[in-house]
């Protein structure tokens, strides 16, 4: 999944890395997922922000993505303006 992000308080971008860095410690703490910047990089207030997880439930998932969705929500000083979520399916054996 990718979620964009905005920090309407940040004036920097090591202001920005540091908030980011809380979330990302709060998102692997809440769903076992792995983050990363994937866009925006060199701009203070926004940022595309890649969540990645791995089961071979759906429900788990659904309930992985919920999870990550609501810690984002939940942080202060950031925004969530989007999320889009993809599903990689394994091949069939």
């Amino acid at each position: 999944m990718v979620l964009e992000l905005r920090f309407p308080e940040v004036h920097s971008l090591k202001e920005k890395r540091r908030v980011l860095a809380k979330l990302s410690t709060a998102i692997r703490a809440t769903a076992d997922a792995i983050t990363a910047e994937v866009a925006h990089q060199n701009t203070w207030q926004r940022c595309a922000l890649a969540v990645a997880f791995v089961s071979s439930s759906q429900e788990v998932v659904d309930s992985m993505v919920a999870n990550v969705v609501e810690c984002a929500d939940n942080q202060l000083n950031i925004e969530l303006i989007s999320s889009a979520i993809s599903y990689l399916e394994p091949p069939e054996a």
